[in-house]
């Protein structure tokens, strides 16, 4: 089994000051993040909910826009069983 080194991202999980810690496996540096999605969940390094709050708003924005958009070409039921689906 191999690691892309070039894929590899780590986070340090911090409560107030930044601390400088550098990963290098096989002479290669792994860069740090400070967000990572994990399993579909943004992690950041604080383990706040924000950036993945942030994440979920922007498509349900887009979802509802495109809803929006679409009433105007779709009957009336139709529109009703996207608006529950979504």
């Amino acid at each position: 089994m191999s690691v892309n080194v070039g894929k590899t991202n780590f986070i340090v999980f911090i409560k107030r000051r930044q601390q400088d810690v550098n990963i290098t496996l096989d002479g290669e540096k792994i860069s740090r993040k400070e967000v990572v999605k994990f399993l579909g969940v943004f992690v950041d390094q604080h383990l706040s909910w924000r950036e993945h709050v942030k994440h979920c708003k922007a498509k349900i924005v887009a979802a509802f826009y495109a809803l929006k958009s679409s009433r105007k070409l779709i009957c009336e039921n139709s529109s009703k069983l996207l608006y529950y689906i979504v």
